[in-house]
């Protein structure tokens, strides 16, 4: 009611709390005669003990159990330096879950969902799995409607930045209003012109 159009969260590790909010919001806004809007959660995979730290030190809880299966999860078989990625990747799959879980928990519940990923590290595995768990994240979102659907994607040219990818589509949005609105007018004058038409047409063979 006072010119929100969505909510964004912190970093969820855990989708108790999250299904609970959820839940409490619809419950109000079908008591409050509203329409929900939409809750864009985040998620921050990570793979070092430094970065869960310092996703704690933003407010993000990580729940005890959650932390150890990131920092224990370990690949075998390594080559000599090559970097473990087991602790990133059981990030990416602790968080799908936490996702599945959320859907299902709320799946009775007309509450709009959104997904945000973001990356708190500066290392090149974290920042790799932001992308593959984007791609996961959306993916089930997707399935989730029960519809058929489809993704458009673009090329990000060097230089831009999400602002301007949104400004792009803002404009794209608005061309093909113009467009559908133009086409609405000239049909409806074509129509009126060809129903003119035969009205004299009919005068002239009535004659």
């Amino acid at each position: 009611n006072y010119g929100a159009k969505f909510f964004i969260t912190q970093g969820i590790f855990n989708s108790a709390a999250i299904i609970r909010l959820l839940r409490d919001y619809a419950t109000l806004c079908k008591e409050l005669d509203v329409s929900p809007r939409k809750i864009i959660l985040t998620f921050a995979p990570c793979g070092r003990a430094k970065t869960l730290q310092f996703i704690e030190w933003l407010g993000m809880h990580v729940p005890q159990e959650v932390r150890d299966r990131i920092l224990n999860a370990k690949t075998t078989d390594l080559a000599e330096g090559e970097r473990d990625l087991g602790p990133v990747n059981e990030s990416v799959k602790i968080l799908l879950e936490v996702f599945q879980e959320v859907l299902e928990g709320i799946k009775d519940f007309n509450v709009p969902i959104g997904i945000n990923v973001e990356s708190l590290s500066i290392f090149r595995e974290e920042i790799d799995a932001a992308h593959t768990l984007f791609g996961g994240l959306q993916e089930m979102l997707l399935k989730a409607r029960g519809r058929p659907w489809a993704v458009k994607w673009y090329t990000v040219e060097k230089g831009y930045s999400a602002y301007d990818d949104v400004v792009v589509l803002q404009k794209e949005e608005k061309l093909r209003k113009q467009y559908l609105f133009a086409t609405a007018v000239l049909s409806g004058i074509f129509g009126f012109v060809l129903a003119r038409s035969g009205k004299n047409m009919q005068r002239f063979v009535s004659v």
